[in-house]
This record gives structure tokens, C-alpha cells and sequence, in this order.
């Protein structure tokens, strides 16, 4: 039985050497055992193009390469893989390209999300009238100076990928141990599937906490007429519109087996204020060929001007109508959006059901400042955290928004939360856990083994634990 391995020709010097270990991985990974009298070949395709960059850039060209099994009347496909890209790339270096050989700050997310679209593209548009599978392959593992492949939004691609159904056939190259203490839940080459909507959220805000001035994605939850709406938030940006590609689909999938409601926003951004120009220029809509294979997938969105969503506006004008300072489902957006670990400061308990929002600075404390006592905050601390960012001065704006900043929150357990608001112990400014001398021997016992939280502490949160304390 012969096995063709067929790829384009823009990609052939970099596929020559690895397509028959592709090939023997993805039979493996379908149960088919190769005979001795077996071959495995190559197959190469040319596309039009000047250069390889024009050929590239055909959109005919993906990073697939194709197995197929040949036999007397055709040549069946087995399955496609999809191949990760490269800064070791052999036709780039051959026409002297400017992505060469260890070339250190290739930028993260061309490794897998720039392109990703075509190789599912391929997959979709050949699944129609074949029998295959799609499977992904990584290059550069043994590349230890090239990070990009260790990158934590390539981890979290690899386990989207998995949690898809989407088996990458050397995941067993990559050691997971060193990104425990990172992702909300332990994980290795063989558990890599996310298991709940909360806990993918959990890491993309983390990671993007990371990446605060240039946040490509976030997620918004509203509650309307009893029932928790999510929105997850996404620049039209080339770039991000492709990082986003996959954890669109798998928060979709994850959604849907939850039962919840989903709805995907992209939102066009204002990006040259920098430039000093006197009309901000905004970026374009999404690409035609992201959108095309979204709407293969059957996944709705919708695109907005700008990140602010109707229902957050008409929030804050109805508790400025109401002089109420008090939006638990901003701060809570807030707090998920800081990139904190969703998990009980004290205990370290993750279960959704049971974690609470915790304000460090109470409202009614914060309705009890007074001008003089807002005065005493720094300028900048103040100026960051504003709601309304037109009206700098209202003394509403600036306690609604102390009171719904995410550096005066915490999240608790229900029991933790309770004996905190309940006086039972306090946190210092530097994270240590306190209970009176007075309190009975059951709250001592109880709270014994916490001797501090486990979130970092800010500089604005240490503010707020200070003003909470006094």
C-alpha cells in the first residue's frame, strides 16, 4: 500500500523533512499499522505566485499537508493535518526571507492562530465528500530558544484544539508541569480538554491580564430577567481576529453543553491616538476569510462600533438616576476581566456555585466619604478607575466607580465571604489574615489554616485594605 503526503510546493523544503513522521503519527492515531511493504511518499502541488510570499498568500495555499492512500481507481483521502508555522522556515531562508534561522521575537501567534482559518477552511471544504479527520502537528519543539512554542497562548491553543476533538499527534513533545500553577486545574499531554465554560474564562483573562495594553478579548456577564447572559468581547483586529478564531468556537461548544447563553461581539477600535492625529482612525471590518469559515461553523456574532455595549450605558445612567453606587455585575466583570484566579482567596475553593464577589472596601463606607476624604486619593489612582471619563470631577462617578473597582474586590466562598462581612477576621495591607482574640474557639478553629490570601496585592488594592482596616 503506498501513502502520499501531499503539500504545497511554497512549502516543501520545511515539509520534506518531517511529512513522513506526520504520515506514520496520523495512521497511528486512526489504528492503521504500517506493513513492511508499505511506502510512504510525497506528493507536491504548485499555486501561482512570483515568490513564496505571493504563493503563500494564494488562497488556494494552507499548512496542511494531505495523506492520502492510493489505490487503483483513486487516490483516498485518510486525513489532513494541519502544520504550525516556523521561524526555521527552509523556502523563507532559501529566498532569503526575513524570518530566519532562530530568529528569537517571531511573534506568538503567527505559530499557530495566523492561518488556522485556512487549515480548517481546507478541512471543511474536503470533508463534504470524504471520509477524513484533521489532526495538527507542532514544529520547532526541540527548538528550546524559540519560546513562541512554549508561549502560554499556544498552550491555550493546544488545549482548545483538544477540547474541539482536534488531536495534535507530538502534543506529547510539549511538558505541560512547568504551566500549573497558571491554568485553573493540573494538566499533561493527556488532559488537556477544557471541562467547564468558567474555567477556559478563567485562563483567557489571565492571560490577557498579561497583555493589559493591548487586550485582544474579554468577557462581559449581565443578568436579564432572571437569566446570566455572557458576552465575549473581540477587537477587529487582524491579528486577534485569528487569536480569537479558536476560543470563539471552543467557549461556543462549551456554552452550548452548559446550557448558557453566549453572544460573541467584535468591536471596532479607535488606534492611533498615539500619532497625535485630530480624527482617530478606526480598524476595519473582520477579514472576508475569517468570517467565511465562522459562518461555516455556523456561529453568530455581531459587530459594534466600539467595546461599550447599549445595556453597560444604560446601566450606569440608571444607578446615577437612582444615586446608587452599588453594580455587583460590573464589579464582577471587573474582577473577572482583572485576570485574578476565579478561586476563594482563602481556601482556594474554584466551584462556581459557591464563589461569591467580595467588595474589600464596603459601600456603605464608601458612600460615607467625603469630598475631602476622595481628595486624599492620588490623582492618577482615581483618574484610572473612572466609569465616566467626561465628567472627572462628579462625586457620583467617583464613588460609584471606587465602589466597583475590581482592586476593591476579592473572591470569597459563601462562608468565607459571610464571616468577612461579618467582622470575623480582616486582611492587612500586606495579605495577612487576622481574627480577633475575641471570637469563639469554633471561628479560630475554622480559620486556623489561613494565614493569608493568595491573590496578589496591587498597590490600589493595598489602598483599599488600608481604608477597609481604619
Amino acid at each position: 500500500m503506498e501513502y502520499i503526503a501531499e503539500y504545497y510546493d511554497c512549502n516543501h523544503l520545511t515539509y520534506d523533512k518531517i511529512y513522513e513522521e506526520v504520515v506514520k503519527l496520523a495512521l497511528k492515531q486512526l489504528n492503521i499499522t504500517l506493513k513492511n511493504s508499505d511506502s510512504i511518499n510525497n506528493s507536491i502541488i504548485t499555486i501561482s505566485g512570483k515568490n513564496i510570499y505571493a504563493k503563500r498568500s494564494n488562497p488556494e495555499h494552507s499548512r496542511t499537508i494531505i495523506i492520502r492512500k492510493k489505490d487503483d481507481v483513486n487516490d483516498k483521502i485518510i486525513c489532513i493535518v494541519g502544520i504550525t508555522n516556523t521561524s526555521y522556515d527552509e523556502d523563507k531562508q532559501n529566498e532569503g526571507g526575513k524570518y530566519v534561522y532562530g530568529k528569537k521575537d517571531y511573534h506568538a501567534n503567527t505559530y499557530l492562530s495566523q492561518g488556522i482559518n485556512k487549515i480548517f477552511e481546507k478541512y471543511l471544504d474536503l470533508i463534504k465528500s470524504n471520509d477524513n479527520r484533521l489532526f495538527f502537528y507542532l514544529l520547532d519543539t526541540e527548538k528550546p530558544d524559540n519560546t513562541y512554542v512554549y508561549n502560554k497562548t499556544n498552550i491555550i491553543n493546544y488545549r482548545l484544539l483538544e477540547t474541539l476533538g482536534f488531536h495534535i499527534l507530538n502534543i506529547d513533545k510539549i511538558n505541560f508541569s512547568k504551566y500549573n500553577s497558571f491554568f485553573t486545574s493540573s494538566i499533561d499531554s493527556n488532559n488537556l480538554k477544557y471541562t467547564s465554560f468558567s474555567k477556559l474564562i478563567n485562563d483567557i483573562t489571565r492571560l490577557n491580564s498579561n497583555n493589559s495594553g493591548n487586550n485582544p478579548s474579554y468577557i462581559k456577564e449581565y443578568e436579564d430577567k432572571g437569566e446570566v447572559i455572557y458576552y465575549y468581547m473581540c477587537k477587529v483586529l487582524s491579528a486577534q481576529q485569528y487569536d480569537n478564531f479558536l476560543k470563539i468556537w471552543t467557549l461556543k461548544t462549551l456554552a452550548r453543553n452548559e446550557g448558557k447563553t453566549l453572544n460573541i461581539i467584535f468591536y471596532k477600535e479607535k488606534y492611533n491616538y498615539r500619532k497625535n492625529d485630530s480624527i482617530p482612525k478606526e480598524t476595519k471590518n473582520m477579514t472576508k476569510s475569517l468570517e467565511s469559515i465562522i459562518k461555516k461553523l455556523n456561529i453568530e456574532f455581531e459587530i459594534i462600533k466600539d467595546d461599550k455595549l447599549k445595556y453597560e450605558k444604560d446601566d450606569y445612567r440608571k444607578h446615577r438616576k437612582k444615586n446608587d453606587i452599588r453594580n455587583q455585575t460590573l464589579l464582577k466583570n471587573n474582577l473577572i476581566n482583572s485576570g485574578r484566579k476565579k478561586e476563594c482567596s482563602l481556601c482556594g475553593n474554584n466551584i462556581d456555585d459557591i464563589l461569591e464577589v467580595s467588595h474589600i472596601l464596603g459601600v456603605s463606607k464608601i458612600n460615607d466619604l467625603t469630598d475631602a476624604d476622595i481628595n486624599k486619593f492620588p490623582p492618577d489612582f482615581i483618574n484610572d478607575i473612572l466609569i465616566d471619563n467626561s465628567n472627572r470631577e462628579d462625586v457620583f462617578n467617583k464613588k460609584y466607580s471606587l465602589a466597583n473597582c475590581e482592586d476593591n474586590a476579592i473572591w470569597l466562598c459563601a462562608n468565607h465571604h459571610k464571616l468577612y462581612d461579618s467582622n470575623k477576621y480582616h486582611i492587612c495591607s500586606n495579605g495577612k489574615i487576622e481574627v480577633s482574640e475575641e471570637e469563639s474557639s469554633e471561628i479560630k478553629e475554622y480559620l486556623k489554616d489561613h494565614k493569608s490570601i493568595s491573590c496578589k496585592i496591587s498597590d490600589r488594592m493595598k489602598k483599599f485594605l488600608e481604608l477597609a482596616n481604619n
